[in-house]
């Protein structure tokens, strides 16, 4: 199968062209739900190193993190930030979601609940309506959407981080 190449139009430095260039090792095809499509990619693993985007600081970066905030410090700046400050959590909307569904799994199942309105015990036989699959396909979409964002704003902070040196020393986080 040949396939034309599509590179994205918004790569100013060319680096995409300079990635390119080097020999491609293996291909992956990826499939995406995104708007309740899907897509497919092909994913090129090429050898080597990637390319450089803008140049790494060359001070030892230290760096805590806490469950809300990121500390980072070096010889020449430090700076305390909000973990994705970017990201807006849609709990209003997702909220609105969960009880939708909640309320047609209960409509279209109503010999699964007992007088108090808490699900019988024992096996059971669960009825999903088109409207109750959709409302969860919307809702898997909500949740892409905010992985997607905590995604670039991770990579925003990386290399914000990296902007101050290569070598990043952090204490050890017990899980």
């Amino acid at each position: 199968m040949v396939l034309p190449l599509r590179l994205d139009p918004k790569d100013k430095r060319g680096w995409q062209r300079i990635a390119l260039e080097a020999r491609t090792k293996y291909v992956r095809i990826l499939r995406r739900t995104i708007r309740c499509r899907m897509r497919w990619y092909a994913q090129l693993l090429q050898e080597g190193l990637a390319p450089q985007v803008r140049p790494a600081g060359e001070d030892v970066v230290g760096y805590d993190l806490g469950p809300s905030t990121v500390a980072f410090v070096s010889e020449t700046d430090a700076s305390l930030e909000k973990l994705c400050p970017e990201v807006e959590q849609p709990w209003r909307e997702t909220r609105r979601i969960l009880r939708s569904m909640d309320r047609s799994r209960r409509a279209t199942n109503p010999a699964n609940y007992d007088a108090k309105g808490c699900v019988k015990r024992g096996p059971k036989r669960w009825v999903r309506s088109e409207r109750y699959k959709r409302r969860r396909r919307d809702l898997a979409e909500t949740e892409r959407r905010l992985a997607a964002a905590r995604k670039t704003a991770h990579g925003n902070l990386a290399n914000r981080i990296l902007a101050q040196g290569k070598i990043i020393q952090g204490e050890k986080l017990l899980l």
